[in-house]
């Protein structure tokens, strides 16, 4: 594709001749011949790799200041604004083609596209799912690192999408990508905001900030909002959006008759003249509000009530989600995402209403993160936990000790700490009897344990797995 067509009327400056482009890239390793190359500042600027990134066979750059090299140069005030639509133009505007969901919120993302995923692969659509498990269509299952991919991996998985038969994509949607404009040139059919809690002040440094990023979503690019009635940002929203769809206590879909069991959970949904007794085998109040959400946005769309109760009874679990082991010896394994204090005082609280013995709880923090929320934590883990273990989750560039005693600030019970993950999943397993359940927080169904800037192959899943069905624990 040559400049002209992919930068058609888009506003910029250009040093050189027209060229044809072959690919785009943000990231040197990336780097291909007859390549666009965008100069982006991070952690470290883009704009030092040039010469490079020329070399390896870019060809053009997306530049926010003139460089001296040899190659055509594109001028313009945001060079990640502008790639999200030229990364779009690159693919063929197929998200044009497509009916995308948007799912933002701290909390039940994931949840949110898989619950949606189901309902709506009931009722004949044909789907496809992106966020922070990866990346779903056709029965295939793709890997990703980040939540919202970059717009340039975000628009090739679009079209691939479109030209593959998807009609509708459910996508996570990051505070952090949107902070980053990676939703420019994008329109959503409908974004669902599951909740607004404490998370990523490292990156943004106040509550203001983040809520900020995440408002993003509402101004320009969503036709249909569905919204979270519960929640503190909520009001916030209505004015900016005041047409949206409420959901929760006094909203415009509503429940009652919570019952919570070892099996799941059984809830009455009603919305309009509608009143639906439904089933589900994700448990817990927080999982009754990420089903409402979800059947609000499948009712807009024109889903059956009959065809959104079958979605949602056909879920049996989602990976790294409440996702539950039984060992012979009859202890309960848990292993689940939740890394905010929200999060974990959502999943604990219901599983101490269901536990039955002990509740060991396997936790830390990550490393160049938060580190605001590390006492909190501590302190809900104490709160509900019969015995803690403090482990690594991915400590990065920071050591690990440093970040379990940071945890410890907010403790008052006795606790181990393991920095070991396997060691400390095995030594809450061992202490386990019979009616107890152990819950493992932080990582989910991350297949990587990252530490010094390398993610080494790990999980918490198969660990379990392993250790749970180990002889030598009986």
């Amino acid at each position: 594709m040559y400049l002209d067509q992919l930068l058609a009327g888009l506003p910029f400056e250009i040093r050189g001749k027209d060229v044809e482009i072959m690919s785009l890239a943000c990231n040197t390793a990336q780097v291909k011949p007859n390549c666009m190359f965008f100069c982006l500042k991070g952690k470290v600027d883009g704009h030092d790799f040039a010469q490079k990134v020329v070399l390896d066979g870019a060809v053009c750059l997306v530049v926010s200041r003139w460089l001296d090299v040899d190659a055509t140069q594109i001028l313009v005030e945001n060079p990640r604004a502008f790639m999200a639509i030229v990364a779009k133009n690159f693919h063929n505007s197929a998200c044009d083609a497509l009916k995308i969901v948007a799912v933002v919120g701290t909390n039940g993302k994931t949840s949110c596209t898989y619950i949606l995923d189901s309902i709506f692969s009931n009722a004949g659509y044909s789907t496809g799912v992106i966020g922070t498990n990866g990346i779903v269509f056709n029965g295939v299952k793709y890997s990703s690192n980040l939540t919202t991919p970059d717009p340039i991996e975000l628009h090739f998985w679009l079209e691939k999408m479109y030209l593959s038969g998807v009609k509708v994509v459910f996508l996570e949607m990051s505070a952090h990508a949107l902070h980053f404009d990676k939703h420019l040139g994008l329109t959503f059919a409908c974004t669902l905001f599951t909740n607004f809690t404490q998370d990523h002040l490292d990156f943004f440094g106040s509550m203001k900030k983040y809520a900020k990023a995440k408002l993003k979503v509402f101004k320009n690019c969503t036709q249909n909002a569905v919204v979270n009635n519960d929640d503190v940002l909520t009001k916030e929203i209505l004015r900016i959006f005041p047409r949206a769809v409420t959901y929760g206590k006094g909203g415009d879909c509503t429940f009652d008759n919570v019952n919570l069991t070892d099996s799941g959970t059984t809830f009455v949904w009603k919305m309009l003249d509608d009143s639906i007794e439904q089933s589900s085998k994700l448990f817990g109040l927080f999982n009754v509000y990420n089903c409402l959400g979800c059947i609000v946005v499948a009712r807009l769309f024109g889903i059956s009530c009959d065809q959104v109760k079958r979605g949602i009874e056909q879920i049996d679990g989602i990976a790294g989600r409440n996702q539950t082991f039984v060992s012979p010896q009859g202890v309960k394994v848990v292993v689940d995402f939740a890394h905010t204090p929200d999060g974990v005082e959502n999943i604990l609280r219901c599983l101490k209403e269901m536990t039955k013995g002990k509740l060991f709880v396997v936790f830390g923090c990550g490393g160049n993160r938060d580190c605001y929320k590390r006492p909190l934590m501590g302190a809900i883990v104490c709160k509900y936990c019969d015995w803690a273990t403090i482990t690594n989750d991915n400590p990065r560039f920071e050591e690990p000790l440093a970040i379990a005693k940071e945890i410890e600030k907010g403790m008052n019970k006795a606790h181990d700490v393991i920095l070991d993950r396997p060691l400390a999943i095995a030594n809450a397993l061992k202490k386990a009897k019979i009616g107890d359940v152990v819950v493992i927080l932080g990582k989910g169904a991350e297949s990587y344990q990252e530490v010094k800037g390398i993610k080494r192959p790990y999980s918490d899943l198969d660990t379990v797995a392993r250790l749970v069905y180990d002889s030598k624990l009986t």
